[in-house]
């Protein structure tokens, strides 16, 4: 079944009867509006295109984007769609289980906000479990959930094979092999 977009573009043929975009961008009809009397088409036109094509390609965004039919007719939900869309796009270009940090408390629909890991629900946030699995649980953890790391006073370590990621490395100077050297000044 196709989607019904009913937002479509306007005086999209190559002869189509605009004002050239150079004489538009000076003409008093454009910085005044279009006063009684006789206005000239290929203005008119060119006011309409500007309006219904950014209105197309939004409710282009809208349909490639949700999957769901655009309608003209229905403002309230034309405003919903376009939010939600918005929305699913930052998620798509956030991949899931990505960590972010932030130097205060910021709360954002669709990301979880925990420093001190924790457990959630499998069936609550399937798609976030697909991505870490059991990785993170601990003892406690129950078999319905599963765990988030605990990042609280840890410090974030780029993991240098795929079987490191994420697992904690003691704080500490591992790689500095030596002692301690005292040195009295006289």
């Amino acid at each position: 079944m196709s989607i019904m977009n009913e937002f479509l573009p306007f005086a999209e043929a190559e002869n189509a009867n605009l004002i050239p975009f150079s004489e538009w961008q000076n003409a008093a009809a454009r910085l005044s509006g279009f006063s009684s009397g006789i206005a000239r088409s290929n203005q008119i036109n060119r006011a309409i295109a500007q309006g219904a094509n950014i209105s197309y390609a939004i409710a282009k965004f809208i349909e490639r984007t949700l999957k769901e039919d655009v309608y003209v007719s229905q403002p309230d939900l034309l405003v919903d769609q376009f939010y939600r869309a918005l929305l699913e796009m930052s998620y798509r270009t956030t991949p899931i289980g990505c960590i972010l940090t932030f130097p205060v408390q910021v709360e954002i629909e669709g990301f979880v906000v925990s420093n001190f890991g924790g457990d959630l629900s499998r069936t609550d946030y399937d798609k976030l479990f697909a991505v870490y699995g059991t990785k993170f649980n601990v003892s406690s953890t129950p078999a319905t959930k599963f765990g988030i790391p605990n990042l609280a006073y840890n410090f974030i370590e780029a993991a240098g094979q795929l079987a490191e990621i994420g697992c904690f490395v003691k704080a500490g100077l591992p790689n500095i092999p030596g002692g301690w050297l005292s040195v009295l000044a006289y």
